[in-house]
């Protein structure tokens, strides 16, 4: 997170790319304090912290009661097709404060990272599948360096069977309860929550079917970082 920052930061500094050249030295300060604010919310060591200040959140009588009635304003204009400043509307309506308002954008941005979860099905095992392969190479480099990788980063002790129990255990404990956070402050969001449920589902399904086979190559393969250590 901090290496993104930082690298981003610095592209800024091109004038080409610099979105806020126009904006005023206050308004610039506040955009960067917050951009920092939501990529490191993303730091998943913070996970369960941000999830325990969502959940108290809702509840605390006032803000649960001003989210329900801005929540249910907000379907009336849209099952109505009112256009205009729904987010100010919004805003007014729920009468939150900066903290308030930064915990909820920090979820949400939690939620968009992710994002492959509330995609159907072929998208997510697809995003899936290359995360598991990220960690598979990073095992490789810890094997080369005479260490023994274990579990996700180990591709010898991988299975289908495996990595579908990880996924679908990975969406249970972390993701789905992120996104049941989410539909309650916004439940305009909620057919995300039921995809997530659904991807475990399946997710469970596929590895109640399995009989442990290895996987395919994209986790069977040797390590390709070069000429191992002798031991």
């Amino acid at each position: 997170e901090s290496f993104h920052l930082s690298s981003s930061f610095y592209l800024l500094k091109n004038a080409e790319m610099d979105f806020m050249q126009e904006a005023s030295e206050e308004d610039k300060r506040h955009v960067r304090e917050m951009i920092i604010d939501l990529v490191m919310a993303t730091d998943m060591s913070k996970h369960f912290e941000i999830l325990s200040q969502g959940k108290l959140l809702l509840t605390a009588r006032e803000p649960r009661a001003g989210i329900k009635v801005a929540n249910e304003n907000f379907l009336r204009r849209q099952s109505q097709g009112s256009q205009g400043r729904a987010g100010v509307q919004f805003e007014e309506e729920i009468r939150l404060g900066d903290v308030e308002r930064a915990l909820i954008l920090r979820i949400a941005m939690k939620c968009a990272d992710f994002n492959h979860a509330f995609q159907d099905f072929e998208c997510h095992e697809k995003w899936s599948s290359r995360v598991v392969e990220e960690f598979c190479q990073q095992g490789d480099k810890e094997l080369l360096e005479g260490y023994e990788p274990t579990g996700m980063f180990d591709r010898k002790s991988l299975s289908e069977m495996s990595i579908a129990k990880s996924q679908a255990a990975f969406l249970d404990i972390v993701v789905i309860p992120l996104f049941e956070l989410l539909a309650e402050l916004l439940p305009a969001t909620s057919p995300m929550l039921d995809q997530v449920r659904l991807n475990s589902s399946l997710w469970k399904s596929s590895y109640s079917s399995s009989s442990g086979r290895s996987v395919s190559r994209t986790f069977s393969r040797s390590p390709t970082f070069g000429n191992s250590k002798s031991s």
